[in-house]
């Protein structure tokens, strides 16, 4: 099966080739790279079009226009019969591909990730993430995205020639979109390995609570379209995503909103002990609900440390 890398890029011209040289040393047989210039304002479009590789594919946005749209334009040009896609900061280790596209051999899978390997800014491992989930994981989707990020993960085209695309209007969430789309139709596996080299200190700051925040009311009327198997499930998963927005308040330093938010999550479910702590932290101000959030961090990444292969 071919597969098509999509690759979409906006003002990194630093970093770009890095990436695509990863993608370009992929052991996998078959493969072409596609890389979406998406209106770069610095000399991507230059450093891009250097790239002197049969196997590599540039198109240009003449303006910018999102990562969703990127991606989009990659998979309308894709050949592939499965569609790999790596973000432009992001690395993946060769044998990548090679041990994801075999598991397309069951018809039922739709989709398959990895584990990530987390870099900081001067390329050093920090931490990892490996995979738990796999078959038909959309209930757990429903209230996280598991699969960590874009860059792990390879689908069938035919997902989106049945489900449609990434929705271009919902930033910066669309990937966690497409994903419950795909595993509500299919089951979903994974590679147990850090194959992925997650420029994790950049994705940070895409995603920090002060940019996601603006956008989450949108995430939220999203999570209302899907489809829940039962009333009970859709009260807990929308319980969770006040829940997830009450924490961006309280990282965001507004411990009056985050009160809200929590109070607002209880209500609709209050079996959620998270939140309950979020709303004892919430009352105490503002620098409890940003401790709160950090503390929650250091054990995210005591936890991925504990669990990292040796």
């Amino acid at each position: 099966m071919k597969v098509s890398t999509i690759i979409p890029t906006y003002n990194r011209s630093g970093v770009l080739p890095a990436t695509v040289e990863s993608a370009l040393a992929q052991t996998y047989p078959d493969f072409e790279v596609i890389v979406v210039n998406d209106g770069s304002e610095d000399d991507t479009r230059q450093i891009a079009e250097r790239i002197d590789d049969p196997r590599v594919t540039v198109i240009h946005h003449a303006h910018n226009r999102g990562v969703a749209a990127a991606r989009n334009t990659g998979i309308e040009a894709a050949r592939g019969t499965l569609l790999a896609f790596l973000d432009d900061d992001d690395r993946w280790l060769p044998d990548k591909l090679a041990k994801q596209a075999p598991l397309f051999d069951d018809p039922a899978i739709g989709l398959v990730y990895c584990g990530v390997a987390i870099v900081d800014e001067r390329g050093t491992v920090t931490r990892h993430a490996i995979p738990t989930r796999r078959g038909d994981i959309y209930r757990s989707l429903l209230f996280k995205n598991c699969t960590s990020a874009s860059s792990v993960v390879v689908t069938r085209r035919a997902c989106f020639e049945q489900l449609g695309t990434f929705d271009e209007d919902l930033p910066p969430f669309e990937d966690h979109d497409m994903w419950l789309r795909i595993a509500r139709r299919y089951r979903v596996d994974f590679v147990p390995e850090p194959l992925t080299l997650f420029a994790g200190y950049r994705h940070d700051r895409l995603n920090r609570p002060s940019r996601a925040v603006h956008v989450y009311d949108r995430v939220m009327a999203k999570f209302e379209t899907y489809d829940y198997p039962s009333p009970f499930l859709r009260r807990r998963v929308r319980a969770y995503r006040h829940y997830t927005l009450a924490t961006m308040h309280g990282a965001n330093g507004d411990a009056r909103l985050a009160r809200q938010t929590y109070l607002r999550s209880l209500i609709i479910w209050p079996g959620n002990p998270k939140a309950w702590i979020g709303l004892a932290s919430a009352m105490a101000g503002a620098r409890a609900s940003r401790a709160l959030t950090g503390l929650k961090a250091q054990l995210f990444d005591l936890v991925s440390r504990v669990r990292a292969p040796r």
